[in-house]
């Protein structure tokens, strides 16, 4: 299973690998620090390099979450469909998750070993 961290604070990247490679060693992981950079990498045509899952942080700079989530909404039904993307955030905004609901599910930073364990669970592949 391919995991792809979109979170442009470094710390989150070691975290989360770290953390979901103790529960799965098999897993492979790609980062990307900006919303920006996962969705030039997702307009490839390459359906073998795309990740099963996305881990996407909603405050970044250059494009943030919600617009990931908004581009990505407009992407191929073949690329959408064998993807699957969570929102991982620290925002406490009543806004946010109102928002995410429906959309994606949402994580709360830090995220925990369950909501990790739910995600590769969610998304064996």
């Amino acid at each position: 299973m391919i995991i792809a961290i979109v979170d442009d604070d470094p710390l989150q990247h070691y975290i989360l690998k770290n953390m979901a490679a103790s529960l799965e060693p098999s897993l492979t992981f790609i980062s990307f620090f900006n919303g920006k950079e996962i969705l030039d990498y997702l307009n490839q045509d390459n359906l073998l390099l795309y990740p099963d899952v996305i881990l996407l942080d909603l405050k970044m700079p250059f494009k943030d979450g919600w617009g990931v989530l908004e581009e990505f909404n407009s992407f191929k039904t073949a690329v959408k469909d064998n993807i699957k993307v969570y929102i991982c955030t620290s925002s406490i905004d009543p806004d946010d998750a109102a928002r995410a609901s429906g959309v994606a599910p949402l994580l709360r930073k830090p995220v925990s070993y369950e909501d990790l364990i739910r995600v590769i669970t969610e998304s064996g592949k």
